[in-house]
């Protein structure tokens, strides 16, 4: 099946929200899952358009229904939006291949320097821990933290800017500086794709994304708290949210 014509949606959907983030002006390869292959389409620039440029075997088993983000061999390293085909059919879905464009777009400027920063990263490159950010334990079912992390989403949600950082330090002096490392890390990347996502949803007219707000916790309730975090600086200080390394250090600090 020739997958072009769908893409092209994706590109008329970029033009649409190019003014909620300058990411969006850039194109970013789209890697589609198809029986046992990735489909890699590429932006060329002279037709404007995707163009089918490599067809390369799965290299570990693809689950159905995939929206991820990750550097690809095939593309020497560089980030590329993976999706199964379901991911171009409705404009639901479309918004979701956005949202693994903003990974696409962390990677390529600074993911790597900040993660350079992180302990917890170091540790495991040094072990070979190549799925750390997915997989690394966390204490979730912690009372002390489900207590303060709770306490920090309502400040969030509430526009309690102060109550929120002094939640926030209680959080800190709570956990390891390996665990408090993995919280912003993912509040950071997760968080921001799914501010950005829901920024495109209620442009759109489409419902949020409020996917792990309740208990219990898991690694995706850090999507929620770094999208609420981004969404109080955005209506408080009117702050530029387009600073990524500084919306990190934000965050760790």
């Amino acid at each position: 099946m020739d997958y072009t014509s769908k893409l092209s949606q994706i590109i008329e959907l970029q033009n649409e929200v190019e003014d909620l983030n300058p990411l969006f002006g850039q194109h970013y390869p789209v890697a589609i899952a198809v029986e046992g292959q990735f489909l890699i389409h590429e932006f060329d620039p002279q037709h404007g358009g995707y163009a089918l440029t490599k067809e390369v075997p799965l290299p570990f088993p693809i689950p159905e229904g995939i929206r991820a983000a990750f550097p690809m061999e095939a593309l020497d390293g560089c980030s590329a939006a993976v999706v199964s085909p379901d991911a171009l059919d409705t404009l639901a879905e479309q918004v979701l291949v956005l949202h693994e464009f903003v990974h696409c777009y962390q990677h390529a400027t600074c993911e790597k320097a900040l993660k350079d920063q992180l302990e917890i990263a170091r540790q495991a490159e040094a072990q070979g821990h190549q799925t750390w950010e997915l997989d690394t334990p966390f204490p979730y079912d912690s009372e002390e933290f489900i207590e303060h992390y709770s306490a920090y989403l309502s400040a969030l949600l509430a526009d309690d800017a102060e109550e929120a950082r002094q939640v926030r330090g209680k959080l800190r002096a709570a956990l390891s500086p390996l665990d408090w490392e993995y919280m912003a890390w993912q509040e950071w990347k997760e968080g921001y794709a799914r501010w950005t996502e829901n920024q495109l949803q209620r442009r759109l007219g489409l419902k949020v994304n409020t996917y792990g707000e309740q208990p219990p916790y898991s690694r995706i309730t850090f999507y929620v708290g770094g999208a609420a975090y981004f969404e109080l600086l955005h209506r408080q200080e009117s702050a530029d949210l387009t600073d990524l390394p500084g919306l990190f250090e934000r965050l760790m600090t």
